[in-house]
C-alpha cells in the first residue's frame, strides 16, 4: 500500500477545489508583491454583502 503524503492530500483538496468550479493557480505563478497578502481583485470581487455573508 502507497504512503498517503502531504502532496496527495495538497492535490486531492485541488481536484475537490476544481470540481467546484475553483481556479487552482500555483502561489508562485501569481504575480505580486512578496509584501501583499491579499490579492486586491478577488478581495474587491468578494467585496459585497450578498457575497460576503455566504462566505462568513
Amino acid at each position: 500500500m502507497s504512503k498517503f503524503t502531504e502532496e496527495k492530500l495538497e492535490l486531492a483538496f485541488i481536484e475537490l477545489l476544481e470540481n467546484q468550479g475553483i481556479t487552482y493557480q500555483f502561489g508562485k505563478d501569481i504575480v505580486r508583491a512578496q509584501s501583499e497578502v491579499l490579492l486586491e481583485d478577488d478581495l474587491k470581487e468578494y467585496n459585497t454583502p450578498r457575497k460576503l455573508n455566504n462566505f462568513l
